[in-house]
């Protein structure tokens, strides 16, 4: 395993300890809009953790963890992935701004 996947490893293990303690407050978790709404992402550098909270707010489902994309492509969720997908702010994903997925 190389240095990078190790520091990835340990980030990631943080924000999940973050989420086990409260999956909607901290500086880096922002509710999504439009229509990912309902689902929330966690930054972690030029990552991103995308997931949702049950009901009761005990158990959160990791749906994605993506590195950001610096150019306009298809993820594997569709283009909403990626970073200016149409969106005012091109430094800003599309799937944080609520654009609409592919």
């Amino acid at each position: 395993m190389s240095t990078l996947d190790l520091a990835l490893v340990k980030r990631l293990h943080r924000c999940f300890e973050q989420l086990r303690q409260d999956p909607f407050q901290h500086p880096n978790i922002k509710r999504l809009k439009g229509s990912l709404a309902g689902y929330y992402r966690y930054r972690l550098g030029d990552w991103r953790v995308v997931y949702r909270v049950e009901e009761d707010g005990r158990i959160v489902i990791i749906l994605l963890i993506a590195r950001r994309r610096l150019k306009e492509t298809a993820g594997p969720f569709g283009a909403g992935l990626a970073i200016g997908a149409g969106d005012a702010n091109p430094r800003q994903p599309a799937w944080e701004a609520g654009a609409p997925r592919t």
